[in-house]
C-alpha cells in the first residue's frame, strides 16, 4: 500500500469523472484485479437503480477483504460530494429513515461515524466504519447497511437534485493519521425528478417591437428539478405578441417538461405573458418584460457568475449539462464555471477549455472561461476570475495534487495574481 503524508495532494488525468482530492492517493497504477487483490471485492445490493429525486432507497454494500485485511483501528470511508443532499445517516434507531448498521463475518465490534465535512475533497460527506476490535483477515467480509437491514426500515433518503450518473465511492486507511486510499466505486444510480408540482415562465427583462424571442415554459417537481412526462397541453394568452413555434426540450437524452417557445411583441410596453394549461393544472404569468421602440439605453440581462461547480471541482454532474441546464432550463443570459483552481490539473483545464467554447456559440448565452483562484485570507483570499478571450495558462494559487504536472508558475499570493494577469483582459470579482 502506497502511503502519502499528510501535507501532500493526489490528482489523475482527465476523465469523465475526474477525481482530485486531498490526503488521497487514488491508485490510478494499480490496475483494478490487483487492488482487489490486495484491498478486497465489493458486491452492492440496490433496492433500485432508478429513483425519484428524494424517495428512500436501501444499499447493502458487501465488501470482502484482500491480503491487507482490516486491522485494529483499520478505517473504511463510504464518500460522496458536498452537494449532494442525502439524509444524514443515523444509528440509533432502525424504524425511523436513515439508519444505518454494519456487521462483519467473524462477529468483531465495527463502530459507524459520519461528518458532512471530514471527506478528503471534493467529496466532504463521509461515512467511517472504524474496527475497533479482533483484527479481521482476507476472505472476511463486512456489510453495511444503508437504510435498514429488510424490507419493514424506511430506507435512506435520497439527494433532492437530479443525476444520471450518481456514485458512491470506497476509501481504506490503515488508521486515522494515514492517507485514504481509494478502492471502489458503487455501481452507478439513476435519480431523476418528480412528477410536475409548479409551471414557470421566464423571458428576458427587456426586448424590441417586432424583434423574436424566446421564452422558456418550465414544469418543476417538489424539489425544483425540470419535471418529466407531464402530457397536458397549454396556451400562450397575450393579444399582443404573435406566436410563432415551439419546441419540447431535452436534457440526459430524455425529453423534459420545458418547453421553449419563440414569439414577438406588437407594441412597446411593459407585457407578462400568461400560461395555461388546458386542463386547469396550472396558470401562470411570466415576469415583467419591457418592450422598447428601439436599442437605445442600458440593457438589463441576468446570469450567474458563481453558481457552482460540476465534478470538475466540488459539484456533481458533468460540465456540458452544467451549461445545457444554465441555458435551456435556468433561462439565464450568461454563466461562468469556477472551478476552485487548486484541484485542476492541466488536462482538466483543457477540458474546460473545450466545453466553453462549445457552449459559447449563441446570440442570447454568453459564457466565460474562468475560475477561482483558491487561498487563504492572508494571502489574499478566494478570487473569482473571468477571462474575456481563450487563456490557455491557469495561473494557480497552488497545486493540491501529485501529478500530472505542468510547468505553469503558480501565484501563491494575490498579488503575484495581479502581476500575472496584467496583461490579460479579465474580470477579478473577490469571492463572497
Amino acid at each position: 500500500m502506497k502511503e502519502i503524508k499528510s501535507n501532500n495532494l493526489v490528482g489523475i488525468k482527465y476523465n469523465t469523472i475526474p477525481l482530485i482530492g486531498a490526503d488521497l492517493d487514488h491508485l490510478t497504477s494499480v490496475e483494478e484485479e490487483e487492488r482487489e487483490k490486495i484491498y478486497g471485492s465489493i458486491y452492492t445490493e440496490l433496492s433500485e437503480k432508478i429513483i425519484v429525486a428524494g424517495k428512500d432507497i436501501k444499499i447493502v454494500i458487501h465488501f470482502k477483504l484482500g491480503e491487507i485485511g482490516f486491522t485494529n483501528k483499520s478505517e473504511l470511508g463510504l464518500v460522496w460530494r458536498m452537494p449532494e443532499d442525502w439524509g444524514e445517516p443515523q444509528f440509533d434507531d432502525p424504524s425511523k429513515v436513515n439508519f444505518f448498521s454494519v456487521e462483519s463475518s467473524s462477529g468483531s465490534k465495527l463502530k459507524l461515524q459520519f461528518s458532512h465535512r471530514a471527506g478528503p475533497a471534493p467529496w466532504g460527506n463521509l461515512l467511517t466504519i472504524i474496527n475497533e476490535d479482533n483484527n479481521l483477515v482476507k476472505g472476511e467480509k463486512i456489510i453495511i447497511f444503508c437504510g435498514g437491514e429488510n424490507k419493514n426500515t424506511p430506507g435512506w433518503e435520497t439527494q433532492t437534485s437530479t443525476n444520471p450518473h450518481q456514485f458512491f465511492t470506497l476509501l481504506y486507511r490503515s488508521g486515522k493519521k494515514s492517507s485514504w486510499c481509494k478502492i471502489a466505486e458503487l455501481p452507478k444510480l439513476k435519480i431523476v425528478s418528480g412528477k410536475a408540482k409548479k409551471m414557470s415562465v421566464v423571458a428576458p427583462s427587456q426586448v424590441i417591437v417586432n424583434k423574436p424571442l424566446d421564452i422558456i415554459i418550465r414544469m418543476t417537481d417538489v424539489w425544483g428539478n425540470p419535471s418529466n412526462g407531464y402530457e397536458g397541453n397549454f396556451e400562450i394568452k397575450n393579444e399582443k405578441i404573435n406566436f410563432s413555434s415551439i419546441k419540447r426540450e431535452s436534457l440526459d437524452g430524455e425529453v423534459i417538461d420545458v418547453w421553449r417557445a419563440k414569439l414577438t411583441f406588437l407594441q412597446a410596453d411593459i407585457h407578462r405573458i400568461r400560461v395555461v394549461t388546458v386542463n386547469g393544472d396550472f396558470d401562470v404569468e411570466s415576469n415583467p418584460v419591457l418592450c422598447r421602440e428601439n436599442t437605445r439605453g442600458y440593457s438589463i440581462y441576468w446570469g450567474d457568475l458563481h453558481s457552482g461547480q460540476c465534478n470538475l471541482g466540488c459539484g456533481q454532474g458533468e460540465l456540458d449539462r452544467y451549461f445545457l441546464f444554465a441555458r435551456k432550463i435556468a433561462g439565464i443570459q450568461f454563466i461562468s464555471h469556477q472551478a476552485n483552481d487548486v484541484y485542476i490539473t492541466k488536462y482538466d483545464w483543457e477540458h474546460i477549455r473545450e466545453i466553453t467554447k462549445k457552449h459559447d456559440l449563441y446570440e442570447d448565452f454568453l459564457v466565460f472561461l474562468g475560475c477561482e483562484w483558491t487561498a487563504v485570507k492572508e494571502k489574499g483570499g478566494d478570487h473569482n476570475i473571468f477571462y474575456y478571450n481563450d487563456q490557455t495558462v491557469l495561473n494557480r494559487a497552488s497545486k493540491w495534487f501529485n501529478g500530472p504536472f505542468d510547468d505553469w508558475p503558480d501565484a501563491p499570493t494575490a498579488n503575484d495574481l495581479y502581476k500575472r494577469l496584467e496583461s490579460v483582459k479579465a474580470l477579478i470579482n473577490l469571492h463572497v
